[in-house]
């Protein structure tokens, strides 16, 4: 593809080159440390975003599919999302909490052993037992002081804060960079089996000049389901242009014939059919 003036592929380079591919290299030490990221949540989305789908498509392709699946993806965080949600709770509070709990914990069983050693003094004298008793309140002074830093930080802290401002400054692990090179490869097969299916389309739509746009139109129908014993029946909603509703509700015939099942543990077959009524969805009309 090399470098042709687009300023997002210009950052890359040319695929060719090894020093490019270092990018994803995780054996790369400053890669696997923190991702090699600019920004401390985003991160830096130069890099191996686009390289993948440069070897697996030609140049042609790109900009369609990067229009249709999210090649963009980094592994951080979308800022946009994280501004709409709402405020959580501080987790340093929940932190604090449990030092504080544990450091009363400590206090208390010392307080006991101090106790104890008390009443031993008591009864006789004893140096050692003596300087148990100050090494003892020594300890719960010290302990105490912590506890009273630790309140007063607790109060100084919000209650809520912004999940931007937690997540702020976090560096990324080697699992959510090896998640995007699964998330890419995911989204490859996605884009190669919808070539797949627009190519047994074409069977029954002719127009070479928008036939993947016809065909994302049908494939993005709203409609109903049903169940009827073991099948799932997809009542896509009626398609007013004829042309294009012969070609839906030929190419669902092919696609009935394929026998396609519903992954997962419902196993389902599944049944499509285009709706014979301009209305939205007809249930009562489901079977004719």
């Amino acid at each position: 593809m090399g470098n042709n003036g687009d300023p997002r592929r210009r950052k890359v380079g040319n695929y060719n080159d090894p020093e490019t591919e270092k990018v994803g290299n995780y054996n790369d030490p400053e890669t696997e440390k923190v991702g090699n990221y600019d920004d401390p949540v985003l991160g830096n989305n130069d890099g191996p975003n686009l390289i993948l789908v440069g070897n697996c498509c030609g140049p042609r392709h790109l900009k369609e599919i990067t229009s249709l699946y999210n090649f963009d993806y980094h592994p951080g965080y979308d800022i946009k999302a994280l501004k709409e949600q709402p405020l959580i709770i501080n987790p340093e509070i929940k932190i604090i909490k449990k030092n504080m709990k544990g450091i009363k914990q400590k206090i208390g069983k010392l307080v006991v052993d101090k106790n104890q050693t008390e009443i031993k003094l008591r009864k006789r004298k004893d140096v050692r037992l003596e300087k148990k008793c100050v090494k003892i309140q020594t300890e719960i002074d010290e302990l105490t002081n912590d506890l009273n830093q630790f309140t007063d930080k607790l109060s100084e802290l919000p209650d809520k804060i912004s999940i931007i401002d937690y997540l702020k400054g976090k560096p990324m692990s080697r699992a959510n960079l090896e998640r995007k090179k699964l998330y890419y490869l995911i989204q490859m097969i996605a884009y190669h089996s919808r070539e797949f299916m627009i190519e047994k389309f074409s069977a029954y739509y002719r127009d070479k000049r928008d036939i993947k746009r016809v065909f994302t139109k049908i494939t993005k129908l709203s409609g109903y389901v049903r169940v009827y014993g073991k099948t799932l029946v997809v009542l896509l909603d009626w398609i007013e242009d004829k042309k294009h509703r012969d070609a839906a509700i030929n190419f669902c015939h092919a696609v009935n014939k394929m026998c396609p099942q519903l992954a997962g543990q419902m196993n389902f077959n599944l049944f499509f059919k285009i709706s014979a009524y301009p209305q939205m969805g007809v249930l009562n009309k489901f079977r004719k």
